[in-house]
């Protein structure tokens, strides 16, 4: 075989390939979930994500009000946390971070920032992000008990169960498939879609209220407001 001839297959070989990753079935469930979401078009300049949601504890008294920032391009949050037991906020960056309880302000130690970091990195809202703006370092694959599986330069950031529609119905940042969120059905909010209510493994639940997602970064501190 020519030079030329050995080029043109193997160039052949490499766009069979690619569209056969492109047409998998892991890619056709993300392209799922993300027009159940919304759709490329509303994720793809997002910025931040804010939302606020009503939150039952099994381990507190009240029902709570938690408000936060979710931030798209690099490690950025800022959780706000109130009834009428407790006031509650922390925030971190890449940096570092901070909690605050009643007024007292603590710093994040090493091995709480580096989770902190984690959580962020395997956030649902990272993964839509990640989806629309088809970013070469998102892999996707199906896991055996059928869940979508997500990885981020090759690390393994979590996996979601979608329905038929598109809709996540349960989703773990782990790979235990014992620790997850499990969703309510989808609710508009402005030019996005998201679970209205869901529940995790230990009883917790919420209930959204509102949520947006930015197209530009709000100018939110994420120093302690004391």
């Amino acid at each position: 075989m020519t030079g030329f001839l050995k080029k043109s297959a193997w160039l052949i070989m490499l766009a069979l390939v690619a569209n056969t990753a492109a047409g998998s079935e892991p890619a056709k469930l993300g392209e799922k979930l993300l027009a159940a979401l919304g759709g490329e078009a509303a994720w793809k300049n997002v910025q931040a994500v804010h939302n606020t949601a009503i939150n039952h504890h099994p381990q507190a008294r009240l029902p709570y009000i938690q408000e936060y920032w979710y931030f798209t391009g690099s490690p950025k949050h800022i959780v706000k946390i109130n009834n009428h037991d407790m006031n509650r906020m922390r925030a971190y960056t890449e940096q570092g971070g901070w909690s605050m309880l009643r007024g007292e302000v603590n710093d994040f130690s090493a091995e709480r920032h580096a989770n902190e970091l984690m959580s962020w990195r395997r956030s649902l809202y990272r993964k839509v992000f990640l989806l629309a703006n088809r970013s070469p370092d998102l892999r996707l694959a199906i896991g055996a008990d059928g869940s979508l599986e997500f990885y981020d330069a090759e690390q393994f950031i979590g996996w979601m169960m979608i329905n038929e529609g598109g809709t996540p119905t349960r989703h773990g940042g782990t790979e235990s498939r014992d620790i997850y969120t499990e969703f309510d059905e989808l609710a508009q909010f402005g030019n996005i879609y998201w679970p209205m209510a869901g529940k995790d493994e230990s009883g917790w639940r919420f209930e959204m209220l509102s949520i947006e997602a930015l197209d530009d970064e709000p100018g939110i501190s994420t120093e302690p407001p004391i």
